[in-house]
């Protein structure tokens, strides 16, 4: 149980993170016109993994048994302590362009945030690659997480295969016996 308690802290972690960035990329997508598909995109991306992960919250939570599946994913390198490191790796890439548009409500700051903003869109090319390397790695942490929920389901559907077996054992062994 303790194991559970700690991979479900585990997670909170990334879920805020990961709500945060999803926040920053809708609010950003909504303030500025014609924001770059670029962001859609990795909103998006952002949004499926958020998804993920609080699926796995919500497996852990009613499986506490499954300490193998735990165990796995709450290691030092594994997909949750991996994923909190790259989400925020992609918030530092993406953070200051996002919270720019939110700080500019004055005409002066609206002028210094499109000052930035056209600094940061000179910079695009060269973070794009990072930000592509990350969405990957969100990408494969998606999926093992996706793999870790399918094997635990697959382990469920087991047992209730193994338990409609024995009930219809049971049923027939009745039936014979009435017959």
């Amino acid at each position: 149980m303790a194991d559970v308690i700690g991979v479900i802290s585990g997670i909170v972690s990334p879920v805020k993170v990961t709500k945060e960035l999803v926040l920053l990329c809708y609010k950003y997508i909504g303030s500025v016109r014609d924001a770059p598909a670029d962001l859609r995109r990795i909103g998006n991306q952002v949004s499926v993994f958020l998804t993920e992960v609080q699926s796995l919250e919500c497996y852990i939570t009613t499986h506490p048994e499954d300490t193998d599946t735990i165990q796995t994913l709450a290691k030092p390198d594994g997909v949750l302590i991996e994923s909190r490191s790259t989400i925020e790796e992609l918030m530092s890439l993406l953070g200051p362009r996002m919270t720019a548009v939110e700080s500019s409500a004055s005409p002066r700051g609206l002028r210094a945030t499109m000052s930035r903003l056209t600094l940061d869109d000179l910079n695009w090319p060269r973070k794009e690659r990072k930000v592509r390397k990350i969405l990957s790695d969100l990408e494969s942490f998606k999926n093992t997480t996706t793999l870790a929920l399918t094997n635990g389901l697959a382990r469920d559907i087991q047992v209730v295969k193994v338990g409609v077996r024995d009930l219809q054992a049971g049923m027939q062994a009745v039936n014979a016996a009435l017959d």
